[in-house]
């Protein structure tokens, strides 16, 4: 019979900066070496244990978009995997007939970087025109229900900029609802509702809430993930 096995992976990440500085905002653009790799260890639990194949994904590597340009990028496996593939959404690393041993698998990346932070210099109005926008409506996990916009209208009443407004969500979702990694499991993100009635999640579920508030108003917003050089 053919095992399966599940793996915890702990990943680890490395972005290396050219130079030390404390403020890059002077700069146009950056230009990093970045890595990400993860290890497992494979442990032999019977004695007639026996395994065809490993495979192990990697979901989080650098993508070119409108502010980042992939320039290089090495995709590496300790031992050598017998394949590597690339989709739009994950990387797999499969190891045929593999040995009782530790295994590590990774990218390395060079990554352009611009510098596009936007000054606020001046009132913006709200509320907005949302005819035909997009990232205004609610999907599986951004819900939006009774209990949200009446939360993100009484933050709203009576504001007209939208830069305050937003300032103002923000801050009340940092300050009641709590942070707590009980909520995280491997497989499931609550939703936005479960959030706002149980007052607590991790950073992806209080993303979403903010998330859901902001387009309960009208105003779109979308999740946005990744990783911050300090």
């Amino acid at each position: 019979m053919k095992k399966i096995i599940l793996l915890l992976i702990l990943l680890i990440a490395i972005p290396i900066a050219i130079a030390q500085e404390n403020d890059f905002n002077a700069y146009n653009k950056l230009d990093l070496n970045f890595k990400l790799e993860s290890t497992f260890e494979m442990e032999e639990t019977g004695d007639e244990a026996k395994i065809e194949d490993i495979k192990a994904y990697l979901t989080f590597f650098p993508q070119d978009d409108n502010l980042q340009k992939v320039i290089s990028k090495n995709y590496y496996g300790n031992p050598e995997p017998s394949d590597i593939t690339q989709s739009t959404q994950e990387i797999t690393y499969i190891w045929n007939d593999p040995e009782i041993r530790n295994y590590k698998f990774g990218v390395e990346s060079t990554l352009s970087i611009t510098n596009s932070i936007t000054i606020i210099d001046e009132k913006v109005p709200f509320p907005i025109e949302t005819n035909s926008l997009p990232y205004v409506n609610p999907t599986e996990y951004i819900d939006i229900t009774p209990e949200i916009k009446i939360q993100a209208q009484e933050l709203a009443e009576g504001e007209d900029d939208l830069y305050i407004l937003t300032t103002k969500v923000a801050e009340w979702v940092e300050n009641n609802i709590k942070y707590d990694l009980n909520t995280l499991t491997a497989d499931v993100v609550q939703n936005s509702s479960w959030v706002l009635k149980n007052k607590e999640g991790v950073c992806d579920e209080l993303t979403n809430l903010f998330i859901s508030m902001m387009r309960s108003l009208g105003v779109p917003a979308r999740f946005v993930s990744g990783m911050a050089y300090t």
